[in-house]
């Protein structure tokens, strides 16, 4: 059984009120998506990007991120069967499409059409694309959002945090989400959660648990640096709170782990994190389960094999 691998974009516009999805339609009659395979030299984006030029001559306006759908679908019989991966980006395109020699034509359609449509879609991957509309949604709510968060510096008299904005990051339709403490001085450089030493140590533990950091969503408390890493005061995560809790809202996970004693704490009440960690919390039909922050592993090594313990369990608890 041989394996193929193409990369794409499910590429769509918002026309007034109405979000539609770009479809092109393939001669043998079912609607595609422009994708293709990888040229030598090339990353998976980069060959997703060249095939939407190809295939519509379009331009992505911007990529959203955190998206990627995963379909396959077999082609053949017996010893001559070949798997059909595809790899799928999110994009926002406009202008209308002009469609290569090998389809046919084009189709845009709205969340309500495609419900209704009795078209065969790539892969029977109807549900998968149907996906893209509640992403597209989520998208628009976390970055206005975000947009309102990152205004608080400008809003408070005596702002003693890092005016440097530090969002979540990670896939909007994650069943689970982590929840540190707040930024660090790497974090605060990049505006990136999790990428310095703390950083690579929750890859390893995301690792241990068996799952993916790109299929995850990653945030703190506090999304703001406190100079000198120093703890966040009650005031200043006061402030932050709500914005997570809207955050949670949007995103919707299954499961969130709480790393360390302020998210412990201030999602869900739990005290004493150093006894408590690794036992989970359940309110609400959310699962809180509470580990100590990666940073008490870089500061104390013996920390380490707790955390570790903690995120086989967590990978138990998943399933």
């Amino acid at each position: 059984m041989d394996n193929d691998f193409s990369y794409g974009f499910i590429a769509f516009r918002i026309k007034g009120t109405k979000t539609e999805l770009l479809f092109l339609r393939r001669k043998e009659g079912f609607l595609d998506v422009p994708k293709g395979h990888q040229e030598k030299g090339e990353s998976q984006m980069q060959a997703a990007l060249r095939e939407m030029r190809e295939e519509t001559g379009l331009v992505p306006e911007r990529i959203i991120k955190g998206f990627r759908m995963n379909a396959e679908y077999s082609l053949g019989r017996d010893k001559g069967k070949r798997v059909k991966h595809i790899l799928l980006y999110l994009c926002r395109i406009s202008g209308e499409p002009t469609v290569s020699s090998e389809h046919s034509g084009f189709e845009w359609l709205s969340e309500d059409e495609m419900r209704r449509s009795n078209e065969s879609f790539i892969g029977n991957a109807k549900a998968g694309l149907m996906e893209a509309f509640d992403y597209i949604r989520r998208n628009e709510a976390i970055e206005k959002l975000n947009s309102e968060y990152s205004r608080l510096p400008d809003l408070h008299k005596g702002w003693s945090l890092s005016r440097n904005f530090v969002p979540g990051t990670g896939n909007l339709l994650a069943g689970v989400m982590l929840v540190g403490q707040a930024p660090g001085a790497e974090e605060d450089r990049s505006g990136v959660p999790f990428v310095g030493r703390s950083g690579k140590l929750l890859d390893r533990l995301i690792s241990i648990a068996g799952l993916v950091r790109e299929e995850l969503y990653i945030t703190s408390v506090v999304q703001f640096f406190p100079p000198k890493n120093r703890l966040p005061s009650r005031e200043e995560t006061a402030l932050c709170l709500p914005f997570l809790r809207r955050q949670i809202e949007i995103i919707k996970p299954r499961v969130i782990v709480t790393l360390g004693a302020l998210s412990s704490y201030s999602l869900a009440g739990v005290e004493r994190i150093a006894l408590n960690h690794g036992v989970p919390v359940i309110q609400d039909e959310v699962t809180y389960f509470p580990s100590l922050h990666p940073a008490a592993g870089i500061r104390f090594k013996k920390n380490v094999a707790l955390l570790e313990k903690d995120f086989k369990e967590l990978g138990k608890l998943i399933g």
